[in-house]
Protein backbone atom coordinates (compact mmCIF):
# COMPACT_ATOMS: atom_id res chain seq x y z
CA UNK A 1 0.00 0.00 0.00
CA UNK A 2 2.92 2.32 0.97
CA UNK A 3 3.82 1.93 -2.32
CA UNK A 4 0.71 2.83 -4.08
CA UNK A 5 0.56 6.04 -1.96
CA UNK A 6 4.30 6.88 -2.58
CA UNK A 7 3.23 6.31 -6.38
CA UNK A 8 0.50 8.65 -6.67
CA UNK A 9 2.75 11.23 -4.88
CA UNK A 10 5.31 10.87 -7.56
CA UNK A 11 2.34 11.44 -10.15
CA UNK A 12 1.27 14.48 -8.33
CA UNK A 13 4.40 15.86 -8.09
CA UNK A 14 5.32 15.77 -11.47
CA UNK A 15 1.81 17.04 -13.04
CA UNK A 16 2.14 20.08 -9.81
CA UNK A 17 5.80 20.63 -12.01
CA UNK A 18 3.86 20.67 -15.51
CA UNK A 19 1.27 22.69 -14.34
CA UNK A 20 4.14 25.46 -12.96
CA UNK A 21 5.78 25.14 -16.20
CA UNK A 22 2.75 26.25 -17.96
CA UNK A 23 1.89 28.83 -16.16
CA UNK A 24 5.64 30.14 -16.15
CA UNK A 25 5.64 29.48 -20.24
CA UNK A 26 2.11 31.64 -20.19
CA UNK A 27 3.78 34.92 -18.68
CA UNK A 28 7.19 33.92 -20.27
CA UNK A 29 5.07 33.65 -23.58
CA UNK A 30 3.45 37.09 -22.84
CA UNK A 31 6.80 38.88 -22.55
CA UNK A 32 8.57 37.19 -25.44
CA UNK A 33 5.44 37.35 -27.60
CA UNK A 34 5.06 41.33 -26.72
CA UNK A 35 8.03 41.78 -27.23
CA UNK A 36 8.23 39.89 -31.20
CA UNK A 37 5.45 41.61 -31.75
CA UNK A 38 6.85 45.34 -30.66
CA UNK A 39 9.61 44.44 -32.28
CA UNK A 40 7.99 43.52 -35.78
CA UNK A 41 6.52 46.62 -35.73
CA UNK A 42 9.35 48.70 -35.18
CA UNK A 43 11.76 46.65 -37.82
CA UNK A 44 9.56 45.21 -39.85
CA UNK A 45 11.75 42.52 -40.05
CA UNK A 46 10.22 39.33 -38.55
CA UNK A 47 13.54 37.20 -37.99
CA UNK A 48 15.57 40.24 -36.32
CA UNK A 49 12.80 40.92 -33.96
CA UNK A 50 12.77 36.83 -32.98
CA UNK A 51 16.36 36.82 -32.20
CA UNK A 52 16.29 39.72 -29.82
CA UNK A 53 12.52 38.47 -28.35
CA UNK A 54 14.69 35.33 -27.90
CA UNK A 55 17.61 36.39 -26.35
CA UNK A 56 15.42 38.70 -24.02
CA UNK A 57 13.42 35.72 -23.24
CA UNK A 58 15.75 33.08 -22.75
CA UNK A 59 16.94 35.31 -19.95
CA UNK A 60 13.57 36.06 -18.56
CA UNK A 61 12.82 33.07 -18.68
CA UNK A 62 15.68 31.27 -16.53
CA UNK A 63 14.90 33.33 -14.05
CA UNK A 64 11.27 32.10 -13.90
CA UNK A 65 12.00 28.66 -14.37
CA UNK A 66 14.62 27.74 -11.37
CA UNK A 67 12.41 30.08 -9.28
CA UNK A 68 9.05 28.51 -10.35
CA UNK A 69 9.19 25.43 -11.82
CA UNK A 70 12.36 22.90 -11.35
CA UNK A 71 13.32 23.85 -7.96
CA UNK A 72 15.80 21.93 -5.97
CA UNK A 73 17.31 21.08 -9.35
CA UNK A 74 20.91 22.07 -10.12
CA UNK A 75 20.98 23.75 -13.28
CA UNK A 76 23.66 23.83 -15.92
CA UNK A 77 23.80 27.69 -17.21
CA UNK A 78 26.05 25.63 -20.47
CA UNK A 79 23.49 23.44 -21.21
CA UNK A 80 20.51 25.84 -20.90
CA UNK A 81 22.47 28.55 -23.55
CA UNK A 82 23.20 25.21 -25.53
CA UNK A 83 19.11 23.79 -25.29
CA UNK A 84 18.41 27.92 -26.17
CA UNK A 85 20.29 27.51 -28.99
CA UNK A 86 18.40 24.87 -30.07
CA UNK A 87 15.25 25.84 -29.13
CA UNK A 88 16.42 29.10 -31.32
CA UNK A 89 16.96 27.30 -34.74
CA UNK A 90 14.06 25.14 -33.99
CA UNK A 91 11.63 28.70 -33.84
CA UNK A 92 12.97 29.75 -36.90
CA UNK A 93 12.51 26.32 -38.62
CA UNK A 94 8.51 26.42 -37.07
CA UNK A 95 8.41 30.23 -38.07
CA UNK A 96 9.54 29.62 -41.87
CA UNK A 97 7.35 27.02 -42.04
CA UNK A 98 4.31 28.42 -40.34
CA UNK A 99 4.58 32.48 -41.82
CA UNK A 100 4.53 30.19 -45.67
CA UNK A 101 0.96 29.18 -44.50
CA UNK A 102 0.19 31.53 -42.67
CA UNK A 103 0.62 35.29 -44.15
CA UNK A 104 0.26 37.30 -40.90
CA UNK A 105 3.85 37.83 -38.79
CA UNK A 106 1.97 38.22 -35.91
CA UNK A 107 0.33 34.60 -36.03
CA UNK A 108 3.00 32.44 -37.50
CA UNK A 109 5.30 33.95 -34.77
CA UNK A 110 2.36 32.63 -31.56
CA UNK A 111 1.91 29.33 -33.64
CA UNK A 112 6.34 28.83 -33.49
CA UNK A 113 6.11 29.69 -30.25
CA UNK A 114 3.70 27.42 -28.76
CA UNK A 115 5.42 24.21 -31.09
CA UNK A 116 8.96 25.04 -29.89
CA UNK A 117 7.35 25.61 -26.22
CA UNK A 118 5.95 21.74 -25.83
CA UNK A 119 9.62 20.45 -26.76
CA UNK A 120 11.57 23.02 -24.64
CA UNK A 121 9.67 21.29 -21.61
CA UNK A 122 11.65 18.46 -22.37
CA UNK A 123 14.98 19.38 -23.41
CA UNK A 124 15.20 21.91 -20.25
CA UNK A 125 13.93 18.83 -17.98
CA UNK A 126 16.14 16.70 -19.18
CA UNK A 127 19.50 18.14 -19.97
CA UNK A 128 19.26 21.67 -17.85
CA UNK A 129 17.69 21.46 -14.79
CA UNK A 130 18.22 17.93 -13.43
CA UNK A 131 17.53 17.08 -9.40
CA UNK A 132 20.37 16.11 -8.07
CA UNK A 133 21.26 12.51 -7.12
CA UNK A 134 21.75 11.09 -4.13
Amino acid sequence: MSGLVNKILEIARRFNRLLRYFGVGIINSVVGYGLYAALVAIFKHIYIAQLVAHVLGMIFNYVMLRAHVFRGATPSVRRYIAAYGVNYLLGVLFLFGFHHIVPSAYIAGFLALVAVAVINYFVLKAFVFRTAQP
